[in-house]
């Protein structure tokens, strides 16, 4: 969100930031997969990263262009086996 500080834009968080303590933190990925998995912080980190330049419009009524930097849901898809019964739902 400091992209939209950065560009004079209102942020908004509810109950603030929350502490995250990255040399143990796990991201548990479950349900329709074929295999169970968490992933690091540092996997995460080291997963491609993508940049999309377009418009994010807040229900509020402003909105703002901007290159937005991160983990596309494919990329990430590709590090797990999703179940193939429920595959076209997740695909993109």
């Amino acid at each position: 969100m400091s992209n939209l500080k950065d560009l004079g834009m209102p942020a908004f968080k509810a109950g603030g930031m929350p502490m995250i303590e990255l040399q143990s933190y796990s991201l548990f990925v479950g349900g329709l997969v074929k295999e169970e998995r968490h992933f690091s912080w540092q996997e995460i980190l080291a997963m491609p990263k993508s940049t999309v330049n377009c418009r994010l419009t807040s229900v509020s009524g402003w909105s703002v262009r901007a290159d937005w930097e991160g983990i596309q849901w494919n990329d990430f898809f590709r590090q797990i086996l999703v179940d193939s019964i429920r595959r076209e739902v997740v695909e993109f």
